[in-house]
């Protein structure tokens, strides 16, 4: 699931003529809507600790990859991160996507289509703007007219977390392991039916892997004191409280609540959704705005050259004509999977040195 901008920053900071810079490495805001925007993540307890195990396994496996906040309403999610290249986010949003389209369809019932679209990632060129997105995402729950505070919110939010420090734990079901060791299980009991004995093994159970996700702080907050940055995340929701209720209180309105959250249908659709262009960077001047839109072009250049001096050196170095190769970018670090055959192999090369200490013949 690639995206279409690849470019969040050149690695060092761009001085504009105009004043202000671009970051080296710009933050991004990340957005995904569900199919037909049906209610799919409707919170509860089984569909949080799906998304939750979902999502602290692909930070596992992409941990170079800073998230700020996240949040997952009903029927679409969110969160702002920053990545030390492309490629390191469109890994962790591949895993992450396809993991949670297919434990969610196994969860409903259903088959098929489960993403409307690829995801968006939108640059933020400067602090003021990254807040602004920060915050943004931090109460969605209030802006759609949900639930009175961010707090209340009954799904996946980071609101807990930045105020009150309370860890978010992923909890991953590896079926992968579950499935080896109920293959070792059948082949023990025909083992032993063969021989005439009788075997009684213990069901295999869940094979659940706690994922801790930890949230990075934005970056022109790194050197802030962690109760300073609390105080800070609490005086946003404070403020949107505030300003929610007065607005409920004009408008002679009210959230959906909790409860009514609860009794939505998973597959019902909004009977109004609202769709606007997503722009092409968050920033706070046209100025910046442009700035980094030039930059982006002078890359995009840069790499159409490099690409088309690459694929006119390839036929002289013997590349077969139609193969391709693979994009020529940094791929990130994944942690390494231990396999249970891998396992396997690792006992079997001790046991034939030991043999060959004791003189013995190695197994072939």
């Amino acid at each position: 699931m690639g995206n279409p901008r690849r470019f969040y920053g050149t690695g060092e900071p761009i001085l504009l003529a105009e004043g202000g810079s671009i970051p080296a490495r710009c933050a991004v805001e990340v957005t995904f809507r569900t199919y037909e925007r049906r209610f799919l993540m409707r919170p509860s307890r089984a569909v949080n600790r799906i998304i939750l195990g979902c999502l602290g396994r692909a930070k596992r496996r992409y941990p170079t990859l800073a998230l700020h906040v996240v949040s997952f309403l009903s029927n679409h999610g969110s969160l702002v991160c920053t990545p030390p290249n492309p490629f390191v986010l469109w890994s962790f949003m591949r895993d992450f996507m396809s993991t949670t389209a297919r434990r969610l369809n196994g969860h409903h019932g259903r088959v098929g289509t489960f993403w409307e679209r690829r995801y968006r990632a939108i640059p933020i060129v400067d602090e003021e703007s990254l807040e602004r997105c920060f915050a943004y995402c931090l109460l969605q729950g209030t802006k759609e007219n949900l639930v009175w505070s961010a707090r209340d919110w009954p799904g996946i939010s980071s609101v807990k977390a930045l105020c009150e420090g309370v860890p978010l734990i992923g909890q991953w079901r590896d079926q992968a392991r579950e499935y080896e060791l109920r293959r070792q299980r059948q082949r023990r009991l025909d083992r032993a039916a063969v021989r005439g004995r009788t075997l009684r093994l213990p069901e295999v159970e869940d094979v659940v892997v706690e994922c801790p996700i930890e949230l990075a702080p934005l970056p022109h907050w790194r050197k802030v004191r962690p109760a300073e940055r609390r105080a800070r995340v609490e005086a946003i929701v404070r403020a949107d409280e505030t300003a929610q209720r007065a607005r409920h209180r004009r408008d002679g309105t009210a959230p959906l609540g909790v409860a009514g959250i609860a009794t939505t249908d998973p597959f019902a659709r909004p009977a109004v959704s609202k769709c606007s262009p997503a722009p092409r960077c968050h920033a706070r001047t046209p100025a910046l705005r442009d700035g980094f839109l030039e930059a982006c072009r002078q890359h995009d250049t840069r790499t159409r050259e490099v690409t088309a001096a690459v694929e006119r050196t390839l036929p002289k170095l013997g590349l077969p004509v139609g193969s391709s190769l693979a994009p020529l970018v940094h791929r990130p670090e994944v942690e390494p999977r231990k396999s249970a055959a891998a396992a396997r192999i690792r006992v079997l090369d001790s046991t034939s040195k030991r043999r060959r200490a004791r003189g013995r013949p190695r197994l072939t």
